[in-house]
Formats: structure tokens, sequence, C-alpha cells
């Protein structure tokens, strides 16, 4: 009875921990999918170059423990260790989009001529609204002052 007991904790440790591997895969997918596309470039880099991670690693003062768990792409990458390796390889790794690319998200006239015209709407229904809802006494008295 106690064999079967342990057997049933070894294989509920195990699903949990499977499903939450998975979970976390999910979740973390966009950076997980980057971070591994930043360590191909740095090993594609790394294979043409004929240099050594271990090199690699003396040089950025990493360990060479720590560089292969982000060669492996299984570790979320901060900027500044992106910057520090896309200084010491001379490559590109990652592009922060400049002003151009801004402009080209911006609506088109037509988008924001539309928008106008649509606020334009809204306002005069609203003062019209507002006109309606006004009590007949209130309208008089409005334009009796202003004679």
């Amino acid at each position: 009875m106690l064999m079967n007991e342990m057997n049933k904790k070894i294989a509920q440790a195990n699903t949990s921990s499977w499903i939450a591997e998975a979970t976390q895969r999910q979740e973390n997918k966009d950076w997980l999918e980057a971070s591994f596309l930043i360590a191909l470039k740095i090993l594609r880099y790394l294979r043409s170059n004929q240099i050594t991670q271990k090199d690699l690693a003396k040089r950025l003062q990493f360990s060479p423990q720590y560089l292969n768990k982000l060669l492996r792409g299984k570790e979320n990458l901060t900027l500044e260790t992106i910057y520090k390796i896309q200084n010491e390889i001379g490559i590109p790794l990652i592009q922060i989009p400049s002003f151009e690319y801004e402009q080209s998200y911006r609506p088109s006239t037509e988008v924001l001529a539309t928008n106008v015209v649509t606020y334009q709407k809204m306002q005069r229904e609203e003062v019209y609204t507002k006109s309606k809802s006004e009590e007949p006494s209130n309208q008089i008295s409005k334009y009796a002052t202003a004679a």
C-alpha cells in the first residue's frame, strides 16, 4: 500500500511540474522567442568567426555558465546585457525604431477627417439634446434677459 501512495505522489508531482512549465512557456512566449533569436544570431557569429563560448564569456566578463544559459535562449535578456554583447561582437542584436517608423503609424488624413466629422456630429447632437431637455421656462427667461 505504501508503494502505491508513493507512485501516486510521484505521478502527481511530474504532472504538476509539466503543466507549470508549459504554462510558463505560454505566458512568456514573446520574450522567449526573441531571446532564442538573439541567441541564434550570437551562435552564428561565434561559429563564423571561430570563437568559443568560453572566449566570448571571458571578453564579456560573464561566467561561461551564464553565457551558456543565454545562448540556450532561455534567459530573459536585459537591455544592458544585449548591448554589452552587441558592443563586444560588433553586430546589431536588436533595433529600436527611429522617429521615421513612428510617423508611419499615424492614421491617414482620411481617417482623421472621418474622426473630426464624427466628433462634430456628436457635438451638434449634444447641443441639440441639451436644448431639448431644458425646461421651457428657462428658455424664456434666457431670451428675456438677453433682450
